[in-house]
């Protein structure tokens, strides 16, 4: 991810549905905020302050100043995580993500309790490689190897292709 974990941030929010109930959740920022994040001269000053905008969204809602898509787009730009009640063998935090609310898991959620330590990751895998995509483009072309290669002796011992 996950490059966004070692982002991630705990707040303590009043959630409404629960009677105001404050409860402490984590922030991660979305792959849309790092992607943005890319094209600046600072990333990580632009992913925190992605951060912070986001939780003043979801504090204290709208402010006069802001317009209704400006919200969106700050509300679109992280997840928040939060303990589930009943934990489940893998996946220990509910998210905020439209992943997590249809197939009842996603990756934030997953990388938040292998993070939390929460998820014991057998060692066959190699979790350091978590989220690293591939590159652009088409891969490159085949090269033969040393089993291709033609040896003729009259060229000085050397390889002919």
């Amino acid at each position: 991810m996950l490059f966004g974990v070692k982002f991630s941030k705990t707040a303590d929010v009043k959630i409404l549905a629960e009677g105001n109930a404050i409860r402490q959740i984590s922030i991660m920022p979305t792959p849309s905020l790092l992607g943005r994040s890319t094209r600046e001269p600072d990333p990580a000053a632009y992913v925190i302050e992605g951060i912070k905008s986001f939780l003043r969204v979801a504090k204290y809602g709208l402010s006069d100043d802001m317009k209704f898509v400006a919200a969106l787009d700050v509300l679109e730009s992280c997840v928040m995580l939060w303990p589930l009640d009943v934990a489940e063998p893998e996946i220990k935090y509910q998210c905020s993500c439209s992943a997590f609310w249809s197939k009842y898991k996603c990756e934030h959620s997953l990388a938040m309790s292998i993070r939390k330590k929460g998820v014991q990751v057998p060692p066959i895998y190699h979790i350091k490689n978590l989220g690293v995509n591939r590159k652009r483009g088409r891969p490159k072309q085949a090269t033969p190897g040393d089993a291709l290669v033609r040896y003729e002796t009259g060229n000085r011992g050397r390889p002919r292709r």
